[in-house]
């Protein structure tokens, strides 16, 4: 049982990035996700139950990838955001 994160990032509103390039995974066994207040901990959680979609990057659940979005955006670069959401809006 694996879950797979590539390059996952969240952008807000155009300019703020509240995860950017996480790349990550995850096997069996227990896990703690910790970090400090605005570190993007309760956004990974909300992309990873399909509650938030994110702006880029890929999360792969065993053999089914069901979240795959645009290729990733240079980070924290506002334009760059913006362009992205605009795209994916498009598909």
């Amino acid at each position: 049982m694996n879950l797979e994160i590539r390059k996952i990032g969240k952008c807000y509103k155009g300019e703020f990035w509240a995860i950017s390039d996480l790349s990550l995974e995850i096997g069996t066994g227990v896990l703690g996700l910790l970090g400090p207040n605005g570190a993007g901990k309760s956004t990974l959680m909300r992309i990873l139950a399909t509650v938030t979609k994110a702006t880029q990057g890929t999360v792969r659940w065993k053999e089914f990838s069901s979240w795959h979005v645009t290729p990733p955006a240079p980070p924290f670069r506002s334009s760059a955001c913006t362009t992205m959401l605009a795209n994916a809006r498009s598909l």
